[in-house]
């Protein structure tokens, strides 16, 4: 649709629709304290008394770390034994504090990607403020997770712990006992100068920890500019996400474009190739005003995945300390800001017809599920040819020259002159995951020529949903 046909365009995709433009189990320093603090902390104190819990944990004893080596990130071991006041201890319970640091870590830059200078990005900052609340955050300068009240601690303080080996450690610890038990453990970690120790179960381990006076100031959230129902957001993303380009040397493409209008949200994402659209209610706060965002979809998928289910969403967006556009969400606990992407999006809505002249309607399982299986003998991008008569739709992969061909036939509402048209079926089945309804419905642009109709776009959508369409360029047929 919008871009130019190429060999691989033509005979896998289709005509664009955009034109490129190790525990350690030492005997516990404190095991009296501890022990009272475990009791404590399992009957749910999470307030003042979890406070008190987490001073009894050695804010004020002097704790020493016995592993006979510490887990470097760098890959060397380091030998820690000397006694040291703590600087950050904090008690939670396991389900909490395991899903805070999951959550957070899935922000972290990849090891590969990492440079040796930014190594504190590959870090979980813990932070404890003045009314002993502790926070866990992950940045990388393009995205900003931060999970608040996760943990109680003695008194304020910080520290910056290899993300991806806490990450891996806490997933370990009590794993001798049920989901159920494990969710009720109390964990315990505390840091002293460059050592930081997690207990639980019975076990304890030892990390050296990154300097975190190194580490960037993490944006604040921009001003709000509207909230949203968290499920109605997380489904429309779900919805859009799966057309989005995955070329990274197209960034507009690989980005969701939201765009806000009085009271309605409009989600479009598309590779050149594909186009879905969906639209949502929301109550902004300003009724007057317009605008759009171009979000990376890696990053949207995130915040439909973890803020989405708290309850209504809040969106933000206007410039970072350093003048960059920024997007934030916040929902619950959670808050995540994120880097804009840069230029303009394809203008999609003329590729959206007025009306479809030509409609099928089908059992979207029946369907689906055909697909799937005459794509099985299809070589690797060939497409599935389509033929819609009178009461039926025919499915047809592989070639007369292949090895193998497939043929199925399932019953269709469709009285229009025949069609034979034929798609990616990769694309067919990312559209019938996305549309809900038990039927869907194909419609076609041209009601004069069918063989013009059949190079048009396809709009695949779900009776009942007018908010939702799929638009899929189809493939040209040769022989």
């Amino acid at each position: 649709m919008f871009g130019a046909d190429d060999a691989e365009g033509r005979h896998a995709e289709g005509r664009p629709l955009i034109r490129a433009a190790v525990p350690c189990r030492e005997r516990d320093p404190a095991p009296r304290e501890r022990s009272a603090a475990v009791r404590a902390l399992s009957a749910g104190e999470r307030t003042s008394d979890a406070r008190d819990v987490a001073g009894s944990l050695g804010a004020t004893t002097p704790v020493r770390p016995r592993p006979p080596a510490v887990s470097d990130p760098a890959g060397e071991d380091q030998d820690f034994t000397a006694t040291a006041t703590p600087t950050l201890v904090l008690a939670s319970d396991y389900a909490t504090l395991a899903q805070a640091i999951d959550m957070a870590a899935a922000a972290l830059p990849s090891r590969a990607a990492t440079a040796a200078q930014h190594q504190v990005l590959t870090g979980l900052l813990l932070a404890a403020g003045d009314d002993g609340m502790v926070a866990v955050t992950a940045f990388d300068y393009e995205v900003a997770t931060t999970v608040r009240d996760v943990a109680v601690a003695a008194a304020p303080g910080r520290m910056l712990v290899p993300g991806l080996a806490l990450r891996d450690i806490v997933k370990g610890a009590g794993k001798s006992h049920t989901a159920r038990q494990r969710d009720r453990l109390p964990i315990v970690m505390h840091g002293a100068d460059t050592v930081w120790t997690v207990e639980c179960a019975g076990t304890q381990t030892t990390l050296r920890t990154l300097p975190d006076d190194e580490y960037p100031s993490v944006p604040p959230l921009p001003a709000l500019i509207g909230h949203v129902d968290g499920a109605a957001f997380a489904a429309a993303v779900g919805q859009v996400i799966s057309a989005a380009g995955r070329d990274d040397t197209l960034p507009v493409l690989t980005a969701v474009r939201i765009e806000w209008d009085r009271d309605t949200l409009t989600l479009a994402a598309t590779d050149r190739y594909r186009l879905a659209v969906r639209t949502v209610a929301w109550r902004p706060a300003d009724p007057a005003a317009t605008g759009t965002l171009l979000i990376p979809a890696r990053t949207l998928a995130t915040v439909a995945k973890d803020l989405c289910g708290h309850g209504e969403l809040a969106m933000a967006c206007g410039p970072g300390p350093s003048g960059e556009a920024l997007a934030g969400f916040a929902a619950g606990t959670i808050r995540t800001t994120a880097r804009l992407v840069e230029g303009q999006f394809p203008p999609y809505r003329k590729l959206l017809p007025d009306r479809s002249p030509h409609t099928a309607h089908l059992d979207r399982a029946t369907v689906a599920d055909a697909v799937r299986r005459v794509a099985l003998v299809a070589p690797k991008k060939a497409p599935v040819r389509l033929t819609f008569t009178a009461g039926q739709l025919r499915l047809d992969a592989g070639s007369y020259g292949a090895e193998a061909r497939a043929s199925e036939s399932v019953p269709a509402d469709y009285t229009g002159p025949d069609l034979e048209c034929a798609y990616n079926p990769a694309y067919l089945a990312d559209a019938f995951a996305a549309i809900t309804t038990d039927r869907i419905t194909f419609g076609f642009a041209s009601d004069s020529d069918m063989q013009v109709a059949a190079t048009k776009p396809c709009v695949l959508s779900g009776p009942g949903e007018p908010d939702y369409r799929y638009l899929i360029m189809p493939i040209q047929i040769n022989g």
